[in-house]
């Protein structure tokens, strides 16, 4: 199969979108739902119920009708009737409107026909802004390499698998909006993915994308739905970035790696992010409001900052098969959460730590367990065993609220509350 290079251009010639229905057989008492399908995928819908048989007095009330409705899309057009036809007119040119009629009951029938598509400068499915005359279609490689033309309409591309998509730093564009992203996937395998580096505000993404590479954001950039592998790499990598993985393919997704990112950005896995594994950071900060997959790790380094949040956790339980441990060779567990250097942990969960050989390994860094959230049924949160071979375990700020199985300090900080002893302080405190 050829592989197509697309570019995206914008800056496509406005005209307002035009449709005509035609009522062609209604009885009185019969009704005709009309729907509009909104750029997130939610629906508007209005209901006509005819009260005469007569074709004429039929579109003059379905007119009506549509003209009527305080629904926010609906009020976006312009209605007019023709004898038995009802004209539906885009207020704006540019902007597009996605009308089906759907939902009849009685004897309600209906043409409808679409009579000026949309064109303007925003619109994905406009075939002038595209340099090859033509919107993407499958395996095609799709780039964003200059201009600053947004991409607001047409978002819902969710048929469409990409070989990949490319944004570049010339392109000064958004995509998406706040309550809208782009649906599209770009699954094509291997290390193929979607790249991320363009110089815009806003980036809103959803699809099945194999691996995702952010190397610039310079706003919001919201991430959902399917991947197998996240980057984040360099110091143009900054503002706010969601990263909402709440479907699976093989696993969910494997890893998050954060390397060499600024320390102004903000990394948000919300509670809905069910299907992530891995995190490895050096930099950034990173918020888990979510429970990792079981056999999970984190590994914190650097300037990065880990910050566990609501109920989320890194969740370490299960065992770890390798070829190795079944060869009979003694297999190491890693720790579930292991700090280093500079790092910082800061666990404001209700959760324990999960399950594992070893729970939490500091050889630098902080991690602090005291501003742990207080849950309902179990005030206690339990950060399991602990090593800490240098920086400080600090859970001076949270009194009764912490309590450990064991730990072992080999050279560093341990700082507990002055009017509390904690469980699991048996072993050697230097």
């Amino acid at each position: 199969m050829t592989t197509t290079h697309n570019r995206w251009i914008g800056g496509a010639t406005a005209v307002a979108q035009v449709r005509t229905t035609t009522i062609t057989g209604a009885a009185s008492g019969s009704t005709i739902t009309t729907r509009l399908t909104l750029e997130d995928g939610s629906i508007q819908e209005v209901v006509t119920t005819m009260t005469s048989s007569v074709l004429a007095d039929q579109a003059t009330l379905y007119k009506n009708t549509l003209d009527a409705s305080s629904l926010s899309e609906f009020a976006k057009l312009t209605y007019a009737v023709d004898g038995t036809a009802v004209t539906i007119t885009a207020n704006t040119a540019g902007v597009p409107f996605n009308m089906s009629i759907s939902g009849t009951t009685g004897s309600a029938n209906v043409s409808n026909a679409a009579t000026t598509a949309n064109s303007g400068p925003n619109d994905w499915n406009t075939t002038a802004n595209w340099s090859q005359g033509s919107i993407p279609t499958a395996d095609d490689i799709v780039y964003f390499t200059s201009g600053g033309n947004d991409v607001l309409y047409g978002l819902d591309q969710s048929g469409i698998n990409l070989d990949q998509m490319i944004i570049g730093p010339g392109y000064t564009g958004n995509i998406g909006t706040n309550v809208a992203a782009l649906r599209i996937n770009c699954d094509a395998g291997g290390e193929k993915g979607m790249t991320l580096g363009g110089s815009g505000r806003y980036y809103n993404i959803k699809g099945d994308i194999e691996n995702v590479f952010v190397t610039k954001n310079l706003g919001i950039l919201k991430l959902a739905d399917k991947f197998q592998k996240v980057y984040l790499s360099g110091n143009l990598v900054g503002g706010v970035i969601t990263i909402d993985v709440t479907s699976s393919d093989n696993g969910g997704c494997e890893f998050i790696k954060v390397a060499n990112v600024s320390n102004n950005v903000t990394i948000k896995i919300p509670e809905t992010s069910t299907f992530v594994n891995d995190i490895f950071m050096d930099s950034g900060r990173v918020e888990l409001s979510a429970a990792t997959r079981s056999k999970s790790k984190a590994i914190v380094s650097g300037s990065g900052v880990l910050c566990v949040k609501d109920s989320g956790k890194i969740d370490g339980s299960g065992t770890i098969s390798t070829a190795a441990s079944s060869a009979g060779v003694t297999h190491h567990t890693p720790a579930t959460i292991t700090v280093l250097g500079g790092g910082q942990y800061i666990h404001e969960s209700d959760q324990d730590l999960a399950s594992g050989e070893t729970h939490l390994a500091l050889f630098g860094g902080t991690a602090d367990f005291s501003k742990v959230t207080a849950r309902n049924g179990s005030e206690v949160v339990d950060l399991g065993t602990v090593e800490v071979y240098s920086g400080t375990l600090k859970a001076d700020g949270s009194a009764s609220l912490v309590d450990l199985t064991s730990v072992t300090n080999l050279g560093g900080r341990v700082l507990l509350p002055s009017n509390a002893t904690l469980a699991g302080f048996a072993k050697r405190l230097g």
